[in-house]
């Protein structure tokens, strides 16, 4: 049986979620502003959630949050230059 206290959190905890799939739905405002910082913001609050004890979440869950943390939150490095090959010489050239 559960005790208030934990009746609380968990009320909490699904307010939470609420609140963070409306924010993050297709329809929402940052989707239709395309607000980088705002999506930003709520997939690193979707992260926190699902690492609050106990672990909320499947496997395949956490997975899914780590492909959206590497691609939206984590920062992009620029591609690294290559050398560019000297010119071939060929007998023309001579």
């Amino acid at each position: 049986m559960l005790h208030v206290d934990q009746v609380w959190m968990h009320s909490g905890i699904l307010k939470h979620v609420k609140r963070l799939r409306k924010a993050l739905g297709p329809e929402s405002d940052l989707h239709r502003h395309r607000d980088v910082e705002k999506l930003k913001a709520c997939v690193v609050e979707v992260g926190e959630l699902l690492c609050q004890p106990p672990p909320f979440g499947t496997p395949e869950l956490r997975g899914d949050l780590n492909i959206a943390l590497r691609g939206i939150v984590v920062a992009k490095q620029p591609p690294k230059r290559t050398k560019l090959k000297p010119k071939l010489c060929v007998e023309e050239d001579m």
